[in-house]
């Protein structure tokens, strides 16, 4: 239904879509795909995905915590898809993945469903 592409999938999120009180329904493939930078707006809210083929959301693991929050139930696979389809997919910012209701899936059935932190974020030096 939305296809949604950020501009650099080497920097954090960019807020591409704001939504508020809107609500998806009947989309033959996945409800809502953001990929590659894309991300939702500050103040995002109240996204309902129903009535998807598949899931309601592919996001890419980067993006996920800019989720909001609404209703994700009614759809063939009611799961929020984390693709993980390469490197960018990574995590690379501190990132909470909120309750919504449903499951998170990673990965697809092209892939080996491997979410990753960054590893340049593993190599930085410890505080005391």
């Amino acid at each position: 239904m939305l296809n949604l592409q950020g501009l650099d999938e080497t920097l954090p999120s960019q807020e591409t879509i704001k939504v508020d009180h809107v609500v998806l329904s009947g989309s033959a493939t996945n409800g809502i795909v953001l990929r590659d930078g894309a991300g939702f707006a500050k103040g995002s809210d109240a996204l309902t995905v129903k009535g998807s083929a598949l899931y309601p959301v592919n996001i890419w693991a980067r993006a996920a915590g800019g989720l909001p929050s609404g209703s994700y139930t009614g759809n063939a696979k009611d799961e929020i898809l984390l693709e993980s389809s390469h490197a960018y997919s990574n995590f690379g910012e501190t990132t909470t993945l909120r309750t919504l209701g449903v499951p998170y899936h990673v990965g697809t059935d092209q892939n080996a469903g491997d979410l990753r932190i960054d590893p340049q974020l593993r190599a930085s030096p410890r505080l005391p």
